[in-house]
């Protein structure tokens, strides 16, 4: 896939001066149009209609798709269940990245291309973006002649990127039926020139203004030096509350502004609004760092408040997180107190389940219910070294870097615990 200035997409798509066309005409031409599989791409809006998620209005798609695949994919999503379309678009849907086996429709895409007369399509590249409790989104369809894998540091990239444009989307959606108050104010280079309500804090201002200067330098020579560094330094939300973006007032003056842009809208009485906020991330299968990076939190302090969610819902170990937040697939929580980590996954993935080989799947089982490699090994008779091993290689197949990501792949190990 080719690879431009990651911090431009961001720039671009937290322009709210654009009219809905324009904004994802550019973030097809800044973003989209390099996932390109040799058909085009092409992205649209959707939002669902009704009470009900049994209808899904989706805007005609932009882009440079080739016109038969634009029509095998409407015919596609026209054709989905009513449990697919509850699982893409309903309470708890969640964002999706990868192939059309990943999503389910290899089978459907391939007849509708092929009905089409588009013979040559073997697989493709799919985002379904959802923004939270907004019940509308964006999603983008790249078909490909061959089986699409995403390498890791590329789905992590990906993933980031779309954390951004998400986040972007949801804001102007929000703002398009309230008038435009920030909740703070800021000169170009940082300074506070006004705040309300909660960024008047003295915690909150000071995240503020460190977000700012934060994106302050990705923008600089830094996104051209160390991209990957520069992504990593402009975070999806401040404190799990705010958005910021450029502001150009009547007299051509730049200012920065930070906009309330909730991830989610639901209220659970038990929980604050961050600790929701995490723990619909957490019912989503999320990693505690993609979680931090999509809420601007530490990594350790995502740790903390899910940890905190655990024991305001009288959850010891395992859970099912699910009935919180819609009908989605069950889940399955579990800390792992030795390595601090928090690993939620839906039902178990078939099919991913039987790339591995026998020995594969018992160590992995054992590690997604939280036993060390010592344990492992002990149990089956082995040396730490040959489970590590076993463990590398299924990683290194999925293109994963621990169990918590794995988990997130794989859909939690089969069976009773």
């Amino acid at each position: 896939m080719r690879r431009s200035d990651d911090i431009s997409v961001l720039e671009h798509a937290y322009d709210l001066t654009l009219s809905p066309g324009q904004w994802l005409d550019t973030i097809h031409q800044k973003f989209v149009s390099r996932l390109d599989q040799g058909f085009g791409v092409s992205i649209g809006s959707w939002a669902v209609a009704g009470p009900t998620f049994e209808f899904v209005e989706q805007s005609p798609l932009h882009g440079d798709a080739h016109p038969i695949a634009n029509q095998a994919m409407a015919e596609v999503v026209g054709a989905l269940s009513p449990e697919q379309r509850s699982r893409f678009y309903g309470p708890g849907a969640i964002d999706f990245i990868g192939s059309a086996s990943d999503f389910g429709l290899s089978d459907a895409m391939q007849a509708a291309c092929a009905r089409l007369g588009l013979r040559t399509v073997r697989d493709g590249l799919g985002m379904l973006l959802v923004c939270g409790a907004a019940r509308c989104g964006l999603v983008v369809i790249a078909l490909s002649k061959q089986p699409v894998a995403l390498r890791l540091a590329e789905r992590r990239r990906l993933r980031r990127i779309v954390t951004h444009v998400t986040a972007a989307f949801r804001l102007r959606e929000s703002l398009r039926n309230r008038p435009l108050a920030p909740a703070a104010v800021f000169s170009p280079d940082g300074a506070l020139l006004h705040a309300e309500g909660a960024a008047t804090g003295r915690s909150a201002r000071r995240a503020l203004e460190a977000a700012v200067r934060h994106i302050d330098r990705s923008r600089g020579r830094l996104r051209r030096t160390s991209p990957e560094e520069a992504l990593s330094m402009w975070k999806g939300l401040v404190n799990g509350t705010w958005t910021i973006v450029d502001w150009v007032d009547t007299d051509a003056r730049r200012f920065v502004v930070a906009h309330e842009n909730h991830f989610s809208a639901r209220s659970l009485r038990a929980l604050s609004p961050r600790e929701v906020d995490v723990a619909e991330y957490l019912a989503q299968g999320r990693s505690t760092s993609e979680i931090g990076y999509a809420l601007g939190l530490q990594v350790g302090t995502v740790s903390r408040i899910a940890r905190t969610v655990l024991e305001k819902l009288g959850v010891r170990d395992r859970s099912v997180l699910s009935g919180l937040f819609g009908d989605v697939p069950p889940l399955r929580a579990e800390v792992n107190q030795h390595e601090d980590l928090f690993v939620l996954a839906p039902a178990a993935h078939p099919t991913h389940w039987q790339r591995m080989t026998p020995s594969e799947r018992v160590v992995v089982e054992h590690a997604l219910r939280g036993h060390s490699l010592a344990r492992i090994a002990q149990r089956r008779g082995s040396t730490v070294k040959t489970v590590k091993n076993l463990l590398g290689r299924v990683y290194a197949r999925f293109g994963v870097r621990g169990k918590s990501e794995l988990a997130t792949v794989l859909g939690g190990p089969p069976g009773p615990r």
